[in-house]
């Protein structure tokens, strides 16, 4: 994928704007719809929340660190790298609502039983904030040449990679939780 740095971080900073604006929707649900499973094996809403959460601990914090950190000024052009690409594309999920990348989730960013409340919302909103701003800062620097560490550690993707994928990630699971949200409708209207 090649594409003008700008236009691609305009993209990304109007997906974050509406998976915020989705979240800040997610408030006026009663706790109960949010902590609700459609079966024993899925997560609920605030789950889904909490796991973006976990990777947004750690990515947040790695992306800042590197757009600080680098030297190499921007450049027009955004050229992704191969598995920087497959694996932004790969979160998200195709038109019928299938995952391209099924993917296990390591233990430690499986939120399933946690101790959850609105409170997990909020913080969520304040994460997509975070991006935004981070994304608009990322105007600044080399989208290529900058690196960001994954969490997992020997793997690394140019900063504008990091950005899509983790945007993607959270879209993902957006629709995973407006999924969850339409299937308790439809049990509860049986």
């Amino acid at each position: 994928m090649e594409v003008n740095s700008d236009k691609l971080i305009d993209q990304l900073v109007n997906q974050i704007k509406s998976i915020r604006e989705r979240g800040c929707e997610l408030k006026n649900l009663p706790i109960e719809t949010l902590c609700n499973r459609v079966d024993d094996s899925s997560w609920n809403v605030l789950e889904c929340l909490e796991h973006v959460n976990r990777y947004g601990d750690y990515y947040l914090n790695e992306i800042a660190l590197k757009i600080k950190q680098t030297t190499h000024p921007p450049q027009a052009v955004f050229k992704s790298g191969c598995f920087g690409n497959y694996a932004a594309e790969s979160m998200l999920p195709k038109s019928n609502g299938k995952t391209n990348w099924p993917m296990k989730t390591f233990p430690k960013m499986d939120p399933k039983g946690s101790a959850l409340s609105k409170e997990t919302i909020d913080r969520f909103v304040e994460q997509m904030d975070n991006l935004m701003d981070l994304t608009e800062r990322s105007r600044q620097v080399n989208l290529v040449k900058t690196k960001c560490k994954l969490t997992i550690k020997w793997l690394k993707f140019s900063l504008g990679d990091t950005l899509r994928f983790m945007v993607n990630h959270n879209i993902r699971h957006v629709q995973q939780i407006n999924k969850i949200l339409d299937n308790l409708e439809n049990i509860h209207s049986v």
